[in-house]
């Protein structure tokens, strides 16, 4: 039996049909060749594949779709339930025939038989995704610099059975061939999350470049690894809302600086890193990469993210008033979910923006006193989301800490418009609404002990 994988390859051309080649010829992977074949032709019955140096040949009764989901690999052998003739020509003075079986549909990748990889294993995101992974009967292999202080996923159902830790550091190159190994999937979901830090670029921008080009390169020595899932952010589309235009994937944040936001330079530099490695080093893996907003959303560990922590401000009166600010905000258990969807949907590429829909802090304050949580608390009322209130904020803003202090400046008065049908559509995402996820990280913070006079 023989393997022959033409969906990981970086150089494409596609023949439909009997009547010349139609398409298709550059550096894109295989799910946008499928995107770009014209409806017509998906339905034609001789299809030919070029992929690097090599020539492979795809004739017989089969669509488009069928040889799509054949991915990751056309196995060939001498006898099968559904025989198909299939040409696979690896140079012109050799020529291999075969009878070849097309599966109906790709082997699962999250299957008890597979084990995955989740970096940050005890992260704010990466352990719903490690519960989430659990549920689907994956086997799982969770890495932290010290595993021991994971209790908390061990107390997840299914770990005792299909989950392990494994100790890893991001700049241990090793211990990430250790982590790796074995793995078919590797979510890429640590990084570090502070705004306001002495050095910046000691503190976010090296640990989070270097780490994501390290997690790549361990992936690319492990010959198992199909796919890599990467937590980026909508930090690497915008750093500064702008309501005259709608982001979308296409768009890339060209403003930060480690002077300005440079929380968001770590988030941009390290997704940037991480396409250049794709393109410079041609791995046997797809990347695919999660984008998502504001992060809020119950906890399955100890600790308060950063992202709930606006929200243990707002109850506990560290905000003086009411803030022309607008957030795009996403629920954990929505960003766990779209990892899974990554890993899961074939087709998946790219970018995904993940949020719901903007809303303003007088929004979420009136969330919040609709659900008791004013009565004995210091939920904020006085307006100043006007423009003397924005006057008031800038000129404050030069007294705060330097991270805080630029993205007080680069956000008040502004809301972001984003477009989040791609990971709607093609990963299958629905988003819970944004008040329940309000709520239900204010609940849990209330449960936790974090909200004062409660």
């Amino acid at each position: 039996m023989r393997a022959v994988d033409v969906t990981t390859a970086r150089h494409y051309q596609w023949g439909a049909s009997s009547h010349g080649w139609h398409l298709l010829e550059g550096r894109d992977d295989l799910s946008v060749i499928q995107e770009r074949v014209p409806p017509g032709d998906r339905e034609r019955r001789h299809y030919h594949v070029r992929a690097r140096q090599f020539f492979y040949v795809l004739a017989g009764e089969a669509t488009l779709d069928t040889v799509w989901r054949s991915r990751p690999a056309c196995r060939i052998s001498s006898s099968t339930n559904r025989p198909r003739t299939w040409t696979f020509s690896s140079s012109r003075r050799h020529r291999r025939m075969a009878t070849a079986s097309m599966p109906e549909s790709m082997p699962d990748p999250l299957s008890a038989s597979e084990r995955v990889c989740v970096t940050g294993a005890s992260g704010f995101v990466a352990s719903w995704l490690v519960r989430d992974l659990l549920d689907r009967g994956a086997r799982v292999r969770g890495t932290a610099r010290k595993p021991t202080a994971a209790g908390h996923l061990q107390a997840l159902p299914g770990a005792a059975e299909r989950l392990e830790m494994a100790a890893a550091d991001l700049l241990d190159p090793p211990s990430l061939e250790a982590a790796v190994s074995g793995c078919g999937v590797v979510f890429h979901t640590a990084s570090p999350y502070v705004i306001d830090v002495t050095d910046p670029q000691h503190d976010l921008v090296d640990p989070a470049v270097n780490g994501t080009v390290s997690v790549l390169a361990a992936c690319a020595r492990a010959p198992g690894v199909t796919r890599v899932v990467l937590t980026s952010s909508m930090a690497a589309v915008t750093d500064e809302p702008d309501a005259s235009r709608v982001l979308t994937e296409a768009d890339w944040n060209e403003k930060s600086t480690l002077e300005r936001n440079p929380y968001y330079l770590s988030k941009t530099l390290a997704e940037r890193a991480a396409w250049a490695f794709m393109e410079r080093e041609r791995p046997g893996f797809d990347l695919v990469v999660i984008n998502p907003f504001i992060i809020m959303g119950p906890a399955l560990g100890p600790g308060v993210n950063v992202s709930n922590q606006i929200i243990a401000d707002l109850v506990n009166g560290v905000y003086p008033g009411i803030l022309s600010l607008a957030w795009g905000i996403v629920d954990v258990r929505d960003v766990a979910h779209a990892h899974v969807r990554a890993a899961e949907v074939v087709s998946a590429h790219g970018r995904h923006l993940c949020a719901q829909e903007a809303v303003t802090m007088r929004t979420v304050v009136g969330w919040l006193r609709e659900a008791g949580f004013a009565q004995g608390t210091k939920l904020p009322s006085m307006p100043l989301d006007n423009p003397f209130g924005n006057l008031l904020v800038r000129l404050n803003s030069y007294m705060r800490p330097k991270g805080v202090g630029s993205y007080l400046r680069t956000h008040i008065g502004r809301v972001p418009r984003y477009d989040t049908r791609k990971a709607r559509q093609e990963l299958g995402l629905t988003f819970r609404p944004t008040r329940e996820t309000v709520i239900d990280t204010a609940r849990d913070l209330k449960a936790r002990g974090i909200l004062f006079g409660l």
